[in-house]
This record gives structure tokens, sequence and C-alpha cells, in this order.
């Protein structure tokens, strides 16, 4: 007999901008597959609608769709849930302290989505006895006990990496790939061929500016003992970037952080006219957590900003939520802060300036 994972593909969902996912559709089925970022195994899915088809592997992960019910691990889910219009779906996640989305904490609130602890360590009985459809879970490279508990139970675990995309538009891209499981391939992909042409408009509006004059940008904070910048090939650094503003690692090839002491930073960026990415309440605030930020020129002019204009005493932040779906609003954000005189008649979604 030859198995479904050796025939051809009716169709293939093209992705524009992300590396981490596939989607082949086949006449009884879909297959996903979740590449590892980490080298290892891809995870693979059967997606099926009636019938489990007969002709699977022996192994293969087969869910059936659309999924009613789930759990979720990650607040960047509730951003795309959140566009797909799926939120009621959701019945647990993970760090409900951490999720920014005002209705979706009054349902919790009221007890109508339970907290299933720490991504890292899922209270895996709370999980269980929800009895959902699936667990989306942003896996992180190594094995997982309670995970590998959860799925000897038989409860589907799809994995949802976009957290690892390099790429800001790739990492939004993964709004299809939750869409797949819910038969909502249409939808998704109208909303995100809609923040491709926003984001795409912003960018080009600031590297057309004729009267922007060019202004460099800090970002992070000392934690610590280290200050943690963008690399050059990350998705912040890319944000800087089509933007506008001079960033001094924009040619740095690193995807992830770079650790750096604040001596270092001091004297390299220093004299940098805005500072983003400062974790604080205000000026004051920020002078009491060290007294030597007050030395830096972006601190003395009053040009600090914070990502917590949506936020919660908790630790919600819609900038890590709903920022990650919608990478037309980050960038709206930093074209406003660079280019003023071109966004008058928008709004603020992320930043805030201290004061």
């Amino acid at each position: 007999m030859a198995f479904a994972t050796e025939a051809k593909a009716d169709s293939c969902m093209h992705l524009y901008y992300a590396k981490g996912f596939a989607v082949e559709y086949f006449p009884e089925y879909k297959r996903l597959t979740i590449h590892n970022p980490w080298g290892g195994k891809s995870a693979v899915y059967y997606l099926y609608r009636h019938q489990k088809p007969e002709n699977l592997p022996e192994d293969a992960q087969a869910i059936q769709i659309p999924l009613n019910t789930i759990a979720t691990t990650s607040c960047t889910h509730i951003g795309f849930l959140d566009r797909l219009g799926l939120l009621a779906s959701v019945k647990g996640s993970c760090n409900l302290s951490m999720v920014y989305h005002p209705e979706f904490r009054k349902k919790a609130a009221a007890s109508l989505v339970v907290d299933l602890g720490d991504n890292y360590s899922i209270n895996a009985e709370k999980t269980l006895a929800l009895q959902v459809d699936a667990l989306i879970w942003s896996g992180y490279g190594q094995q997982d006990a309670k995970i590998n508990f959860l799925r000897s139970a038989s409860l589907p675990i799809i994995e949802n990496n976009e957290w690892m995309e390099k790429d800001l538009l790739g990492r939004a891209e993964w709004l299809r790939c939750m869409a797949v499981l819910f038969d909502k391939e249409a939808l998704a992909d109208s909303l995100f061929q809609a923040t491709v042409q926003a984001y795409n408009q912003l960018k080009t509006m600031a590297a057309e500016d004729s009267l922007y004059q060019p202004k460099s940008l800090m970002a992070g904070e000392n934690f610590r003992g280290t200050w943690y910048v963008p690399g050059g090939r990350s998705y912040m650094a890319q944000l800087f970037r089509d933007a506008g503003a001079s960033y001094l690692f924009e040619n740095d090839t690193t995807s992830g952080s770079i650790s750096l002491n604040l001596e270092r930073v001091l004297r390299d960026m220093g004299h940098c006219d805005i500072w983003v990415g400062a974790d604080a309440a205000s000026l004051a605030d920020l002078a009491v957590q060290d007294a030597r930020y007050t030395w830096f020129d972006a601190y003395k002019n009053k040009a600090v900003y914070s990502y917590n204009r949506c936020s919660t005493p908790q630790g919600g932040n819609d900038f890590w939520e709903r920022g990650v779906a919608h990478p037309d609003l980050l960038l709206s954000d930093f074209v406003k802060l660079l280019h003023p005189h071109l966004m008058t008649d928008r709004e603020w979604n992320f930043l805030v300036a201290l004061q």
C-alpha cells in the first residue's frame, strides 16, 4: 500500500515570509508540518474533517478539525486567535497573568478560562480535565516531561514556534498556520495580506520622507549587570531599519540579542537621539533603577519610550500579544516616533514617552 505521505499533494499553501511551517492539501486531509528550529525532527499532523483516513502512516498524529476547544501556552496565541475571531474556543491558558487582552482577562476572572500554570511547567491535571480538542504549545527546544505526559494521555499537542521566526512578517504569517486548525484559511489569508500591505506602505512612507533628519536609536536596559540589545538580524532591528532609524548594530549578523555592559552602551550609544524599550513608569522611576541612566542624552532630552502603553500591573503587554499578529501597528508606532509629521492622524498603539 502506498501511504499518503508518499503521495503528491493536490496543492500547498504558499508562504511569503514564514519558514517554520508547511501546509499540504490532500483529498482526505491536510498535512501540517512544524519544522524544528533547533535541528530536530519536525512535527507532522494529519488534519481530517469527518472520518479518519485509512491510508495514513502507522505513527501518524491524526487530529479531527475544525477544532472546537483548545488550550494555549503563550499570549501570542491570544493575538492570533483574536484576529480570527476564535477566542471563545480557548478554555485554558498558561501564564494568564501575562495576558493583556481585556475581554479575555474578564473571562479568566470569571473562571471561564482556566489558568494552567507556567508554560515551562504546565499543570497537566488541569489541562486534561478541560477535555479540549488540542493544546497549542510553544516549544523551546527541550524535552518537557509534562508535555510528554499529556501526549501519552492522548491529548493532541500542536506545536507553534512563531517566536523563532527572524522576520516580523514571518512571525505574523503564523496566523495562517493557526487558521488551518479551524478551517479559516480564507479569512487568515485576507487578514495577512492586509497586514503586509499596511506594513509595506508604512515602510515606503518612511523611506521616501524627504524631510527626515536621521535619528539614532538605542534599545533595552541594564538587567543585573547586562544590557541586552537586539542583534542586527533580529525582528526588532528590522523594525528599527524599516522605520528609518540609525541603529548601531544594523549591520550586525546576530539574530538574537547582544549582551553588553553598561559602560559599553554609554560609550557607544550615550548620544543616541531616542531610547526605546525602557521598562519604567517615568523618568524618575528609571533614575531610581539606575542613576547612570540619567547620563544618556535621550534621558536628558526626555526622549525615552517604553512599550507599556497597553499593559497591566501583572505583566500583560499588548506589544508582545497583538503586536506579533499586527506588525503593521508596531511599525506605525516607530514611523510616528521618527517621522511625526507624516503620522499626525495616527494614534499610538504601544509606545509611550516617559515623563
